[in-house]
C-alpha cells in the first residue's frame, strides 16, 4: 500500500512541478493557503491543493531541515502533518525545484 502512495506522489510531484516552476521564477517566494493533499516522509516532500480564481492550483514541494513546519505557532515535524489539513505554504524555486520554505498547519 505505502508504494502506492508514494507513486501517486511522485506522479503528482512530476506534474505539478514543471506548470508552478514555469509561473514562479528563480529565488521568488510564494505563498498559498490549501489543503495537503499528499505527503512522502521518506522524499520527504509534500503536495498541497490551493484554491484559486480559476480553479485549483496544484503545488509539490520537496521539504528539507531548513522548511519550518509549525502548528499554532509551535514548531512541529513533517510526520505530525496529515493529509486533508489546512495549511499556509510558503515556498522559492531553484532550478527545476519547489522547496518549501514554511509550512503553518492551522
Amino acid at each position: 500500500m505505502r508504494w502506492i502512495s508514494v507513486a501517486m506522489l511522485a506522479a503528482v510531484l512530476m506534474c505539478a512541478i514543471p506548470a508552478v516552476a514555469g509561473t514562479i521564477t528563480e529565488g521568488e517566494t510564494r505563498s498559498v493557503v490549501g489543503d495537503i493533499s499528499a505527503i512522502d516522509r521518506a522524499a520527504p516532500s509534500l503536495v498541497v491543493e490551493a484554491p484559486i480564481e480559476s480553479g485549483m492550483l496544484t503545488v509539490g514541494v520537496t521539504v528539507s531541515s531548513a522548511t519550518v513546519v509549525t502548528r499554532a505557532g509551535a514548531k512541529i515535524g513533517l510526520s505530525d502533518l496529515r493529509t486533508g489539513e489546512r495549511v499556509t505554504l510558503t515556498y522559492t524555486r531553484k532550478g527545476n525545484q519547489l522547496i518549501g520554505l514554511e509550512v503553518k498547519a492551522r
